[in-house]
């Protein structure tokens, strides 16, 4: 008996289309001017890249210049609010020791006052004891 597939099958020494044959190259082939197209081309699109990426760079420079020089001014702003309660307050304190330094003779003239009442009511009413 013969075996099956015959003599028809092959020893597996024939190439298949999905191999190359060593004479035929992988891969499409490009002639010399197209070669330099190609570079040229990439280094086009690689330079334009550039361009653009150069540009995002410069705006976001800019909005970070504005946003830096926005946050000085809130500083400035709030260092002169700050200078201003400073003098406010200062203003205060030198109004409350101003009031102090009045207040004091006549809080010892109103200690001298209540002294002598004291000594007038202990005086009389140890004359009234008698």
């Amino acid at each position: 008996m013969a075996p099956r597939g015959g003599a028809f099958r092959s020893s597996g020494a024939r190439s298949t289309p999905e191999e190359p044959s060593p004479t035929r190259p992988v891969g499409p082939q490009l002639s010399p001017l197209k070669k330099t197209d190609l570079v040229f081309s990439s280094s086009s699109q690689s330079v334009c890249k550039m361009e653009a990426l150069q540009k995002v760079l410069n705006e976001t420079s800019k909005e970070i210049n504005t946003m830096l020089s926005k946050y000085a001014q809130i500083l400035s702003e709030r260092a002169a609010m700050d200078v201003s309660y400073v003098e406010e307050l200062d203003g205060f304190l030198k109004e409350a020791s101003s009031i102090e330094n009045h207040l004091k003779p006549k809080r010892k003239s109103l200690r001298h006052g209540f002294a002598v009442i004291a000594n007038t009511l202990q005086i009389e009413s140890g004359l009234s004891e008698k």
